[in-house]
């Protein structure tokens, strides 16, 4: 009986224990250890430790390592594999942490692609020379430091644009080169993933020329387009320097042949951004725009002049001083004088009065004459039509309305560009229709028995007008007091922070 007793105390504590050896040498040798939270391990042991070469599968969660161990440590060479988070790790250890050259995977769930890296570690962060690839198919080779981008390298988009040079904390930051898939290179000094100082070539127009930095070697006219005359550009070239040194306010003009397909405002505001117009801080510089085979043109201001050059008034510099000459084939004089004219108000803002008035324009100003006239008569047919509900009146005032938006949207009065001009014009039109409407036709709901919807179109006969108070139908006239809108045509699609490339506001003209 008392042997007994000793028997099922020591199965107890063998069941109760928290590792079974199964076979082997589990204190010094090669043993088969299980133990009761699901975890099994067969290799190598010393002094009951994890010694030599060893695999080790946590079947609770759902982990493996099978490779070298020292003193209980994964160290040396191994492979783990984490199955929950589809992770892979083949390469060297040190005391449980990833360190010398090793390979990583993540593959998601239901995912045929994945995120790699492949190079040195230590103590478990990406430290040395590596290569990472994205899922989206980007690539990194060069330097890390504690998972971070560091040092040289090549980053590497699917889009076919690239950068190579130096890199800290995960930015482009120090000499490099940044490859655009245009063919576009820029090359020089980067801060914060942008070019700082340096020279840009923009393949397009077989063009190169140095980031502005206030350097005096540096240029002020950039004449890719071949259209300004050496006497002309000397004396626009002394007229910009001269203003640089007095007040450091940046004009610069820039010709090319063409815009290869692209808009002038989004090449204008590039092109701002990467000649960093302007000093830091101030952000005064402005862009003269002109694509000459296009026969286009943009002034861009920096935020620090918007309020000296509104977009109003470097449009009316366009049309009055610019465009008449570029008209007559003089390209030279009309860039000359629109230097004058933007020079002159940043001189003397009261300048600026010269252009309330654009004399030299009748066609324009009769051309706005001509669209409140239109937008008047949009509005009368959508009021008339609203207000008696006829559903003829509603297709016929429609297609007036239509054809009326389409002919400001081609003239493009404000600036806002096609789309925005005849969606602006359509909606407004439709969102007043169908208020008066709504309002009208509510009114009548409850002493007609004909449906909302067909009150919404047919209430203008005396059979939906009769009132309760006689048979003849009532008409009361009210007055409509119209609110005129001011439109500013601020035809910047995107803005930049940062000193000296920072487009702010400007206009666009054709010629």
């Amino acid at each position: 009986m008392r042997n007994s007793f000793f028997i099922l105390i020591a199965i107890l504590s063998f069941y109760s224990s928290s590792a079974q050896c199964i076979t082997g040498d589990c204190k010094n040798g090669h043993g088969f250890l299980r133990t009761k939270d699901n975890i099994q391990y067969e290799g190598g042991f010393e002094n009951g430790k994890f010694h030599g070469f060893g695999d080790y599968y946590d079947y609770t969660n759902k982990y493996s390592y099978k490779g070298n161990w020292v003193n209980g440590k994964k160290s040396g060479f191994g492979i783990e594999e984490d199955y929950t988070n589809n992770t892979k790790y083949e390469g060297e250890w040190k005391n449980d942490a990833y360190h010398g050259k090793g390979k990583f995977t993540w593959q998601g769930q239901l995912d045929l692609n994945y995120e790699e890296y492949d190079g040195e570690w230590k103590d478990g962060k990406r430290t040395g020379i590596g290569t990472y690839k994205w899922k989206d198919g980007n690539v990194y080779k060069g330097g890390f430091f504690e998972n971070l981008l560091q040092g040289k390298g090549k980053f590497t988009w699917i889009s076919g644009n690239y950068y190579e040079g130096e890199l800290i904390n995960n930015l482009f930051d120090g000499e490099g080169e940044m490859h655009y898939a245009d063919g576009t290179v820029e090359k020089g000094i980067f801060k914060g993933d942008s070019l700082f100082e340096g020279e840009t070539l923009y393949k397009e127009n077989n063009l190169s020329f140095t980031a502005f930095s206030g350097d005096t070697n540096a240029t002020l006219i950039i004449d890719a387009a071949a259209v300004i005359d050496d006497n002309t550009k000397k004396i626009i070239s002394d007229l910009l320097w001269s203003e640089y040194h007095k007040t450091s306010n940046t004009v610069m003009v820039f010709t090319i042949p063409t815009l290869n397909g692209e808009s002038i405002d989004d090449y204008a505001n590039k092109t701002f951004n990467r000649l960093q117009l302007g000093t830091a801080g101030k952000n005064n510089g402005v862009l003269l725009l002109i694509a000459v085979n296009d026969r286009k043109m943009r002034m861009e201001v920096g935020y620090g002049l918007e309020g000296v050059l509104p977009d109003l008034l470097t449009q009316r510099i366009q049309q009055q001083d610019i465009i008449p000459d570029f008209k007559n084939g003089n390209i030279s004089q009309g860039i000359l004088k629109g230097v004058k004219g933007i020079l002159s108000v940043l001189q003397d803002p009261k300048n600026a009065e010269l252009y309330a008035s654009d004399s030299s324009s009748e066609e324009s100003s009769r051309s706005y004459g001509t669209m409140y006239v239109l937008n008047l008569l949009i509005l009368l047919a959508c009021v008339n039509s609203a207000y008696f509900g006829q559903y003829g009146r509603f297709v016929f005032s429609s297609i007036i309305m239509l054809w009326f938006s389409l002919i400001i949207t081609y003239k493009d009065q404000y600036g806002l560009g096609f789309t925005n001009s005849f969606l602006l014009h359509t909606i407004i039109y439709y969102l007043i229709y169908f208020t008066i409407r709504g309002l009208k036709a509510g009114k009548i709901k409850t002493s007609k028995k004909e449906s909302f919807i067909h009150q919404f179109f047919y209430n203008n006969s005396e059979k939906y007008e009769t009132s309760s108070g006689g048979s003849g139908g009532s008409y009361s006239s009210s007055g409509y007091s119209g609110s005129s809108s001011s439109y500013s045509s601020s035809s910047s699609s995107s803005s930049w922070s940062g000193g000296g490339s920072s487009g702010g506001g400007g206009s666009s003209s054709s010629w």
